[in-house]
């Protein structure tokens, strides 16, 4: 496993394997897989976050869902155990990005829609709720501009 690796101004970055702590300063043309963590990118601003969020219920509701807002490889961590929780993803600021969800209570659903309504989650109309959640489920969430998809 790769640990603890600093990176400034490379070009065409490629992450494999399992690798943890992870620093890269304007570089370009990243890619990697999910089974990074704990990294940072720092490039025209954007800062992945090395955090975990938890979505809960205290002010997520089909009135005052999360947003899911193109902040590409943000982590959260799903409890659904006081009901289900709202995810509403806005597929213009998603495009191209992705972030990951991880139940970590399976008491309930998750119930992913759009900021406008429109678009498919997994090919089904949002909003779309998944059920027979398992504590431990993690789902990677990206969007092409028109529609949400598992990756």
């Amino acid at each position: 496993m790769a640990r603890n690796i600093n990176l400034l101004g490379c070009i065409k970055v490629i992450v494999s394997g399992e690798s943890e702590d992870i620093t890269l300063i304007n570089c370009s043309g990243f890619t990697g897989n999910a089974s990074m963590n704990r990294f940072t990118y720092i490039n025209n601003g954007r800062v992945l976050g090395n955090i975990w969020n938890t979505l809960d219920t205290s002010n997520a509701d089909a009135s005052s869902p999360y947003p899911m807002d193109g902040l590409d490889g943000n982590k959260y961590k799903v409890d659904t155990s006081l009901g289900d929780v709202y995810v509403v993803c806005d597929l213009e600021k998603l495009n191209g990005t992705h972030f990951w969800l991880k139940v970590i209570d399976a008491t309930n659903n998750i119930v992913i829609t759009t900021t406008d309504g429109t678009g498919n989650f997994e090919f089904n109309a949002v909003p779309y709720t998944i059920t027979g959640l398992v504590q431990g489920d993690s789902f990677t969430i990206s969007s092409d501009g028109t529609d949400l998809f598992i990756i």
